[in-house]
């Protein structure tokens, strides 16, 4: 029979964590907790009541990008009070997932329209 392979140096734990899992955690500085979802050096959070206030904003941003038959579900969306929308206390880890939601539902409504 062969021989087994030989188990892997253990990794150095600094603080209850491995160099190769603080390579992937960021953390989160508002709350000082480790956050595995904020990978990739982002640090910020988008919470409820910031969503509300660029709601608008990434609407225009749609808008500015699409083309002229769109515009009225860019109308209706800009009609929607982002409030209903989502909980207090829902957040995005990042900013491009809450323009990626509201992208998320400008193409649902260009489908229910057969635009696409």
């Amino acid at each position: 029979m062969g021989k087994l392979p030989e188990d892997p140096k253990e990794p150095e734990i600094e603080n209850g964590i491995s160099p190769q899992l603080k390579q992937t955690l960021i953390v989160d500085e508002r709350t000082e907790s480790i956050c595995p979802w904020m990978k990739g050096g982002n640090k910020m959070r988008l919470d409820a009541i910031e969503f509300v206030m660029n709601y608008e904003t990434y609407v225009k941003q749609i808008e500015a990008v699409v083309r002229p038959e769109f515009k009225l579900i860019i109308h209706k969306m800009l009609e929607i009070d982002p409030h209903d929308l989502i909980r207090p206390e829902a957040y995005f880890a990042h900013e491009n997932d809450a323009k990626g939601f509201v992208w998320g539902l400008f193409m649902r409504e260009a489908k229910k329209a057969g635009l696409i």
